[in-house]
Formats: C-alpha cells, sequence, structure tokens
C-alpha cells in the first residue's frame, strides 16, 4: 500500500489537501480536507474495482455548489426546525438556510469548511476542526475530529467531538453511492434491506411530526430486501428522503443497511453506533452537477445512507439526544464493508 498528500489550492488561510490511502490497485479512497470528504472510494465487484461514490469533477464546482457530495455535515447534520433550538432555558437561533429551517449546520456548515489534515498513513487519515462558540449560531466552542481508516475490504469512519459549554452535535459523513459506478445511470435496480420497523414521520418540509409510525405496510418497508425502485411510484415525493429508526442500541455497533447492485455483484454493508439512518434517492440532482470524468448527474443518480441521530432532535426531548456537556466525548463509529457476490 502507499500514501499520497498533495497541496491541489488553498482555501480559508491554508492548503487543501488531497490524499490516498489503501491499495491503488485495489480497494483505496481518496480524501479531500475541504469538508473532510471523501471524493472517491475505488470498491470490489464482480468484474474488478469500480469508482462507487459520486462527486465533483472540479474543486471550484465543488466550493461554488453545495451538493454535501462525501463531505462531513455538522454542526448538526440533517434539519433543525424553525432555525432554533433551546437548551437549558436559553434560546439559541441559528442560519435558517433552507426557507425557516437550518440545514446541516446553517450556511457555513462543516461541509464548507477547509479541515486541517493532522495524521495520515498508508491506510488512515485523520482531519480536525474548530468551530467557535456563536458559529452558524451554536453555543460553545466544538472541537472535533474525522478519522478514515481502511481495515480489509471495509472502510471505517470514526468521529468525534468534544466542547466547552453544553452544546448539540450530530456529525454525519454524506456520501452519494452507486454500486454499479459513480457514472452508471440511476439506482432503482440496487437491492436495499434497512434493519428498522419504525421510521421518523415528516412534513412536507421533512421536519419530524413527533410520530414514529411503522413501516409494515408502507413503501418505506425494506425490512425484506427489495429493488429501490420497485414502490417509488407509490412515494408522494417521487422518491426517498426520510430518518428511520434503526432497530440496535446505541453506542454500540450493529447492523443498519445492505445494499447490492446485481449488475456488479458488488454488495455494501452499513453498520454504525447511531441510532438513525436517513435514506435518500437525490431527488433534487437535476443534471447540472458535473460529476467526475464529466458524468452529469441526474435524480436518482445515487443514494445516501447517512447514519445519524433523528432530525430536529434539540427540539424533540422524547428523540435521542443530540446534547453534548463538556467532559463528554461525541462518538460515532460507521463501518461500510464492502464486498463481491
Amino acid at each position: 500500500m502507499t500514501i499520497r498528500r498533495t497541496d491541489v489550492g488553498e482555501a480559508q488561510g491554508h492548503p487543501i489537501e488531497r490524499i490516498v490511502i489503501g491499495d491503488e490497485h485495489a480497494f483505496h479512497i481518496v480524501l479531500l480536507s475541504i469538508g473532510a470528504a471523501i471524493i472517491q472510494c475505488h470498491a470490489p465487484g464482480a468484474g474488478g474495482y469500480d469508482d462507487v461514490i459520486l462527486g465533483h469533477e472540479d474543486l471550484n464546482d465543488a466550493l461554488a455548489r453545495r451538493d454535501y457530495h462525501g463531505a462531513t455535515c455538522g454542526r448538526f447534520a440533517g434539519r433543525i426546525s424553525n432555525a432554533r433550538f433551546s437548551l437549558d432555558g436559553t434560546a439559541w437561533p441559528l442560519e435558517a438556510n433552507e426557507g425557516t429551517t437550518s440545514l446541516h449546520g446553517g450556511h457555513e456548515g462543516f461541509d464548507r469548511h477547509n479541515w486541517s489534515l493532522v495524521h495520515a498513513d498508508e491506510v488512515s487519515a485523520t482531519f480536525i476542526i474548530t468551530s467557535a462558540h456563536g458559529d452558524g449560531g451554536y453555543p460553545g466552542t466544538l472541537e472535533a475530529s474525522v478519522t478514515y481508516r481502511i481495515d480489509g475490504p471495509a472502510l471505517v469512519i470514526e468521529m468525534t467531538a468534544t466542547c466547552d459549554r453544553p452544546t448539540v452535535v450530530n456529525l454525519v459523513n454524506h456520501a452519494y453511492w452507486n454500486l454499479e459506478g459513480h457514472g452508471a445511470g440511476t439506482i432503482g435496480d440496487h437491492v436495499l434491506n434497512i434493519e428498522a420497523s419504525r421510521m421518523v414521520a415528516a412534513t412536507k418540509n421533512l421536519l419530524p411530526t413527533g410520530e414514529l409510525p411503522p413501516v409494515a405496510g408502507t413503501p418505506f418497508d425494506f425490512r425484506t430486501p427489495k429493488p429501490i425502485g420497485r414502490d417509488m411510484p407509490s412515494v408522494a415525493e417521487g422518491g426517498y428522503d426520510l430518518c428511520f429508526c434503526v432497530d440496535g442500541k446505541r453506542g454500540e455497533l450493529h447492523p443498519m443497511a445492505t445494499a447490492f447492485a446485481p449488475k456488479t455483484g458488488r454488495k455494501l454493508e452499513v453498520w454504525s453506533t447511531e441510532p438513525g439512518l436517513q435514506f435518500y434517492t437525490a431527488e433534487h440532482f437535476d443534471g447540472s452537477c458535473i460529476g467526475k470524468g464529466g458524468v452529469r448527474y441526474g435524480a436518482r443518480s445515487g443514494f445516501a445512507l447517512e447514519t445519524q441521530t433523528w432530525p430536529d432532535a434539540p427540539n424533540r426531548p422524547d428523540f435521542p439526544s443530540a446534547r453534548l456537556d463538556p467532559g463528554q466525548t461525541y462518538s460515532h463509529v460507521t463501518e461500510l464493508r464492502f464486498s463481491a457476490v
């Protein structure tokens, strides 16, 4: 295995770094310090290795747009209603960047920042970021890190954070996957299983209603593997974008989902310590995003499986808590296990 580390520009006062870890002739990934993002993932399939993660061809395009390709989102990934929450009796107004909602940390969330690369070897890389008190409206200074580590045919993502005053945090990797190859087209034929018997019911603006209905008898039931596109005509929005309440204990690594592409024999198993899984089929992609190799990504060109706490948790005391206090360490581990079938 080899490590390749290069500077590809400058942003926010320090170099933008691109790093390759893993075996460049087999399973490997390419990372970028902007957003502490995965920009390539070459995974095994029946016919060999393909890049299965969507991403921008041009760095300037990536900076100009906000599609979150492979990026680390925070401080709070997901939606917070009315762009505000209260903590210990104090109201904290946030940046509203989706109507009256705060999404993925506001206008300048972690996906927009140039993280510092503090460690790199042949199989791992660690990025860190310091978010000052008041960034995006959030209380407290937050010190966060993301480590990517290759372990055999698996990619392990370890996220941590500490704070100096009570705050909320929810860090998420926002990769879009296409197991036939990033430019192969739509993902309707992928077969998906999600280990969840309930989901977070949401309004048309994708904000939780507070209800956690069972998935049984709905198009959202993926407990038995089925093609992603099979029940899409029955989904009111025309595609999937919702959080599943995964059947597993928070804080312990448990299975979340399995995706399989019959055309390539490529399988992805997602394991995580988190209580929720946001499944999104990229309905907003309209072909204007020029991806790697000049490919234009249209609707359903990829899918996201975001391991996380539930959306709007800071405003929902009955949801799994997103609170972090001084002296505590936020820890979020996700394993992406690839195989050829």
